[in-house]
């Protein structure tokens, strides 16, 4: 019994791992190092990514007519809105003093 729950335990930890692109805009960003991404990079792949879609209050009409959830959407407009003042000019992060 206990090697079957391990063994469960393990095949759910590798199905977590399958699915762990989240965040499809990320696709969007510029072809650069991670580290070197600034809040403008982010802001652009969101937009250019959600720019189809017609997003109103967190959801969007797909082509069948349903109303879908943005997945993201509202979580991202949070952290977009916190960050522009902790930003410079050039959109890198200010550090904490």
């Amino acid at each position: 019994m206990r090697l079957l729950s391990s063994l469960a335990l393990l095949i759910g930890l590798l199905l977590i791992g399958l699915n762990g692109n989240s965040q499809p805009w990320k696709s969007k960003l510029p072809a650069k190092k991670e580290n070197n991404y600034t809040f403008f990079d982010y802001q652009n792949a969101f937009n250019e990514y959600w720019n189809g879609f017609n997003v109103q209050n967190g959801y969007y009409f797909d082509e069948k007519g349903n109303k879908r959830k943005a997945a993201g959407y509202k979580q991202f407009k949070r952290w977009e809105y916190m960050m522009q003042f902790k930003i410079d000019e050039q959109g890198n992060r200010i550090p904490a003093d």
